[in-house]
């Protein structure tokens, strides 16, 4: 038959009994009464980030980080840990980011850079650019870079260069080693210096392939004394 709640009573009652008998009923008690208090305190006191461990970065600086995350000493059951990795993904040499939180109150941001691809050398000023072109930071002793010297007057975006003209170093680096003498002029373009103290002008940064063969068959063929080798237009090669 169904049980009545009249029924119900004394069986809860007999139960009660037999758990105080055995001695159970105390020590569910108090682990239910230890698990709501620390409930309780856990969410009810705001422990404020108060320490925060950086790693990936070997361009930018911790410092910038920590401050761009906003994170230092909010309470941490109530930081925005996705607010904050927008916040940090816009630093510019930030390719990705992740923010996890620590009881009672670090956090960790994982950082991958972006890959640097060159140096951007403007006067005495130094910038490291990124290979999507970006300028990452201020530029740092990294080894094994080519460096582009651009004057005041370059056509050049202050927060990127055209990422075919990045490509285009790249490649030349590649095929004439990472020391090579490269400028960038208003009337000329992209500018190869060769050890020899010749000059290659590869002016835009379109077909930069074609431009290195040439500049190789003239070297190899052409026995004529010449100082200047304009590439512009690569199929119509000039020199004097």
């Amino acid at each position: 038959r169904r049980a009545t709640r009249g029924d119900r009573i004394p069986r809860l009652a007999r139960w009660t009994g037999e758990m105080a008998s055995s001695g159970r009923l105390p020590a569910f008690l108090v682990a239910l009464t230890a698990g709501l208090l620390g409930f309780a305190f856990l969410f009810t006191v705001d422990y404020p980030v108060s320490a925060i461990t950086v790693e990936g970065l070997n361009v930018g600086e911790a410092r910038e980080v920590v401050e761009a995350s906003g994170l230092l000493g909010d309470p941490v059951f109530h930081a925005e840990l996705e607010a904050a990795a927008e916040r940090i993904a816009a630093l510019p040499y930030v390719e990705r980011v992740e923010v996890s939180l620590t009881f009672p109150g670090e956090a960790t941001i994982a950082i991958t850079e972006r890959e640097p691809a060159l140096i951007l050398a403007r006067g005495r000023e130094r910038a490291l650019v990124a290979t999507s072109g970006a300028i990452m930071a201020p530029s740092t002793d990294l080894d094994g870079l080519p460096v582009l010297k651009v004057g005041q007057d370059a056509p050049l975006d202050g927060s990127a260069l055209p990422q075919e003209l990045v490509d285009a170093i790249a490649l030349i680096a590649d095929e004439r080693g990472a020391d090579v003498d490269l400028s960038w002029t208003s009337n000329d373009g992209l500018v190869l210096k060769l050890p020899s103290g010749r000059m290659a002008i590869f002016g835009e940064p379109e077909r930069p392939a074609a431009k290195l063969a040439v500049l190789a068959a003239v070297e190899n063929q052409i026995e004529a004394d010449w100082e200047v080798l304009d590439l512009r237009e690569p199929t119509r090669p000039a020199y004097r």
